[in-house]
């Protein structure tokens, strides 16, 4: 009976350390209320919680100029140290570039239902316009990603009403991705890390250009696509197209693919009389491959 009570006790004691350690609803480790308050001063109705091994602050704060009071949810790594914010703002409060991108664009007419900002260490600011409209007869919802410059970077079909962006947040380990962007695009922003089927996707924004970067899980580049717009087509790419069997054919989509062998032009043609399509490589001297 005497050892029965003292596991009791014992259990008692770990349950009561377990609470000690939680505050505003979550963890209470006053590092992470410190990091928190030094990158936010005046955050107020602080709640915490964990996911995985993220510490997470849901707060209220005025973080841009606006006087107004947003809702935020900042990311923390185990060592404490800041990785993302989520901040849920108001379409007036987007950079002007980004207004007028969305207000020319095919979804202009679409219901928002939500638009947010993501700051995330060590990686370009974007913003995500969630709009609901109507698609071949179905009712969607879409998120619309954006970087300041009003470029819109992606689509994505809403998957999740509750999608917290964790996928966003900057990956661990991409030191030497970081180091190959620097070398060979050294006025480029990253936008984007994701590590899916064994590989590390990463987008960038470089100047005028939106560049897919593909490693492997090393680290080690593999290639690099980036989509023309039909005045970056080169000259000479032109012609060689003008030369050839399809000179008749239109340019439906263009693409330059950088690899450690070989840089190519990969360019989708169309001839609508004959709806027929075709693809053609052609190497960066004008040569078809």
């Amino acid at each position: 009976m005497f050892k029965q009570f003292n596991y009791l006790v014992l259990f008692g004691i770990i349950m009561l350390s377990l609470v000690s350690c939680e505050k505003n609803n979550g963890m209470a480790d006053g590092r992470f209320e410190s990091a928190l308050l030094d990158r936010y001063p005046d955050a107020s109705d602080i709640r915490w919680s964990t996911k995985g091994s993220y510490h997470i602050a849901e707060f209220k704060s005025a973080i841009t100029r606006s006087t107004q009071l947003l809702d935020n949810q900042a990311w923390f790594n185990r060592n404490c140290q800041w990785q993302m914010t989520e901040i849920d703002i108001n379409f007036d409060m987007l950079p002007q570039a980004v207004k007028e991108a969305f207000n020319q664009s095919e979804y202009a007419s679409w219901r928002i239902e939500d638009v947010d900002r993501l700051d995330r260490e060590g990686m370009e600011t974007i913003y995500i316009i969630e709009v609901e409209g109507t698609l071949d007869g179905k009712e969607i919802e879409m998120d619309l990603f954006y970087s300041p410059d009003g470029t819109l970077i992606k689509t994505e079909e809403e998957k999740d009403i509750d999608d917290d962006y964790q996928e966003h947040l900057p990956p661990t380990e991409n030191q030497g991705i970081e180091t190959f962007i620097a070398q060979n695009y050294p006025n480029a922003r990253i936008l984007d890390i994701e590590r899916e089927d064994g590989r590390i996707e990463v987008e960038i924004i470089d100047g005028d250009f939106i560049r897919e970067l593909l490693f492997d899980m090393n680290n080690v580049w593999i290639l690099t696509e980036t989509d023309l717009k039909l005045s970056q087509i080169p000259s000479n790419i032109i012609e060689a197209i003008a030369n050839s069997e399809y000179s008749t054919y239109k340019i439906d989509d263009a693409t330059l693919v950088e690899t450690p062998q070989i840089d190519y032009y990969e360019i989708e043609l169309e001839d609508d009389t004959r709806d027929h399509e075709v693809t053609l490589k052609i190497d960066i001297n004008g040569t078809l491959i």
